[in-house]
């Protein structure tokens, strides 16, 4: 069996914006033989970050059609006890045929042993997940119905 040859060189750019307190970073490949045929200093992504990365936002893309994002990522650390990420898979320039994920996560760094756990996949349709640390129980709720477990993580009733 013939082995392919590859031959790619990556460029990594990070350019600090201290007044606006970001970071920009590009990610850049060249190369012959790779699954889309040769490249020439393609974007694979683009992000934004501050400076200590509790906020930011990546966009990679696709050799198909590298001036649109296929896939946005973004995060922020909005203090020590709320996290957020959502991401959104960009299909066409139409968003209804976008599909987006977010998950906010609350309590997860405290010392509170409540936490809880959102996720909405942007048509308006989200899951909220509550659990006590120290209890181990909890509840999954949805629009249509809320499931409770125990100490056991046994589900003990749903309404």
């Amino acid at each position: 069996m013939k082995r392919k040859t590859l031959d790619v060189d990556v460029f990594v750019t990070a350019q600090v914006n201290e007044n606006a307190n970001t970071v920009n970073w590009e990610f850049l490949v060249s190369g012959t033989g790779t699954p889309f045929g040769d490249l020439e200093d393609f974007k694979i992504f683009e992000a934004e970050t501050s400076l200590d990365n509790s906020t930011g936002e990546i966009q990679f893309f696709s050799p198909e059609n590298p001036e649109t994002p296929v896939l946005d990522l973004e995060w922020d650390n909005r203090s020590s006890t709320e996290k957020s990420f959502s991401a959104t898979l960009i299909v066409d320039d139409n968003e209804e045929n976008n599909g987006s994920l977010s998950i906010t996560i609350i309590g997860y760094f405290e010392e509170d042993p409540d936490f809880s756990l959102s996720f909405s996949d942007g048509f308006d349709s989200t899951i909220e997940v509550t659990w006590n640390s120290e209890t181990l129980e909890g509840s999954i709720a949805t629009a249509e119905e809320t499931c409770f477990w125990g100490e056991d993580l046994a589900v003990t009733e749903c309404n």
